[in-house]
């Protein structure tokens, strides 16, 4: 499949049907969510950053500063180096070697904090990047724990399930928060799809797991 930039390959991860013991005329497919370039934060990534640049809260060309030491980091600094935006992830010594490599690779600058206050690493790391945020002119914050946009960004996999799929079993209200798990991506993508006319109702169809999705 040809692609003219590495955000449009993020998303249209495989479907693969499971070998499942199900009911007669229920087919259990797996969405491969860690088939996106780096994992399903790309998703998040992209979402986030497109809808800042759309609303002019990143201006072209402008910093971004995250904290992060996963896929999230991994993410922002795919989509936004690729946007032509530098791209400062804040993080700690605990981050993988192999992380803190790949964001070598993509000329993401990482800075590491050396010593954690007494509230931790976390704490160390915020502060930080609001010395960072204070430094470079036009930064932009995605918050990715309160950003709206961060859950969103999974209505695009929801899309693409209804795309793929004739119809698509949705749990019913009883079993849906444990099926689902408290993950947003799970929630949201969940949500669409119970709105789509093509769904119908179950008892055990939408199910999250880790590192995918799985339906009914």
């Amino acid at each position: 499949m040809r692609f003219d930039g590495v955000i449009d390959a993020i998303g249209q991860t495989p479907l693969v049907r499971l070998a499942l013991p199900a009911p007669e005329g229920v087919e259990v497919y797996a969405k491969l969510e860690l088939q996106n370039l780096f994992a399903m934060k790309d998703r998040v990534a992209k979402q986030v950053i497109l809808d800042a640049k759309r609303t002019g809260l990143l201006a072209d060309g402008a910093p971004i500063i995250e904290s992060s030491s996963g896929t999230m980091a991994l993410g922002l600094a795919l989509v936004g180096t690729s946007l032509g935006h530098p791209v400062h992830i804040v993080t700690d010594p605990r981050i993988d070697p192999i992380t803190h490599t790949k964001l070598d690779a993509l000329g993401c600058h990482v800075h590491v904090v050396t010593e954690m206050t007494s509230a931790g690493w976390q704490s160390a790391r915020l502060e930080l990047l609001c010395r960072l945020m204070d430094d470079l002119d036009g930064a932009f914050w995605p918050r990715q724990y309160t950003n709206p946009q961060n859950p969103l960004a999974y209505r695009a996999l929801a899309g693409e399930l209804l795309a793929d799929l004739e119809r698509v079993g949705v749990a019913g209200e009883r079993e849906q928060v444990a099926l689902r798990g408290e993950t947003a991506q799970e929630v949201v993508a969940a949500a669409v799809l119970a709105e789509h006319e093509r769904a119908v109702r179950a008892d055990r169809d939408v199910v999250g797991v880790v590192g995918g999705f799985l339906v009914g």
